[in-house]
């Protein structure tokens, strides 16, 4: 995703675009993946019937789903504007912004467990 293949620009049977719809399914779980499942019902548990509460736990989802459908719906409309390098390049930004999360993820964690790890050893 980040690191392009350069390849020698030949178009080969694997390389041609083809139309394959097992391909979208695919991004079902990531739309609505375990930590999006995860934080609904983190959030909904400590919830304890305050109605504003509620109603706002509602409505971000189907705020995120009408966003969602408005960007697959415009999104070949977009890659047409945007053009092959346009889509590399986007996803090659995404995919440096998706690893520096996760390194910011694995760093916060070390954070929290190191002090915990040195009072049980010291």
């Amino acid at each position: 995703m980040v690191f392009a293949d350069p390849g020698n620009g030949e178009t080969t049977p694997d390389t041609e675009k083809r139309d394959d719809p097992s391909v979208f399914p695919l991004a079902i779980p990531i739309i609505t993946g375990p930590g999006a499942l995860t934080a609904m019902v983190t959030l909904v548990t400590k919830n304890h019937g305050f109605r504003f509460e509620t109603l706002t736990l509602v409505a971000i989802p189907i705020a995120i789903m009408a966003l969602t459908y408005a960007a697959m719906r415009g999104s070949v409309k977009l890659t047409a504007a945007l053009g092959t390098t346009g889509v590399d390049a986007i996803g090659r930004i995404m995919g440096i912004i998706v690893a520096a999360i996760s390194i910011q993820l694995i760093v916060d964690g070390i954070g929290e467990l190191l002090p915990y790890f040195l009072r049980q050893a010291g």
